[in-house]
């Protein structure tokens, strides 16, 4: 054999090496990259896990408040009878009681849709402003402003309106969301 043919074998050979080099490199890159994805498939997986026990819990807040809401105006519904089956003269307590109840023909618990979004954010989070309400619920400012009226006028819903530097802010009294919630 000639000196070329071997030279020629012998770079052939080294450029072999090189492409080698750079498989193991390449595959040891690829190794990394996997154990990378799994790291991120596990995180990603616990966050699910996590968002489901989430909605686990605020599900049974929401039940929790809806039984909560359901019992209260059974509460209520059972005060009216009894009042208007008394037939003693009523003193001015009871007559204001009675007008009270007259005031109240629909029961919370028949609350649905909108006006139990609108009770279950005054009661879990606070007092909103008008606005905040409106784009929470995605509606306009003057539908919130109707079913806030509609929650004093037909559910008798204690809401009361306080003023910050934010502006005015609506909300339920405390007293009442303890009512609600059973907390004496």
């Amino acid at each position: 054999m000639a000196q070329a043919d071997l030279d020629a074998i012998l770079k052939e050979f080294l450029d072999f090496g090189t492409v080698k080099s750079d498989i193991n490199e390449i595959s040891n890159n690829v190794k990394l990259i996997s154990s990378k994805i799994v790291e991120i498939e596990k995180q990603l997986n616990y966050l699910a896990e996590q968002m489901l026990e989430q909605n686990d819990k605020a599900d049974s807040v929401a039940q929790y408040v809806t039984e909560q809401i359901e019992t209260f105006s059974e509460q209520i519904k059972d005060k009216s009878e009894i009042n208007s089956i008394k037939t003693e003269q009523p003193s001015t307590e009871q007559a204001q009681q009675k007008q009270t109840n007259e005031k109240m023909p629909v029961l919370l618990s028949n609350a649905t849709g909108r006006y139990r979004e609108i009770l279950s954010l005054l009661i879990n989070e606070g007092f909103f402003s008008y606005s905040k309400l409106a784009d929470r619920l995605s509606i306009s400012q003057s539908r919130v402003r109707a079913y806030i009226a509609d929650l004093k006028r037909y559910y008798s819903v204690p809401i009361t309106s306080i003023k910050d530097n934010e502006g005015v802010k609506v909300g339920i009294s405390p007293e009442f969301v303890d009512r609600i919630l059973g907390v004496r």
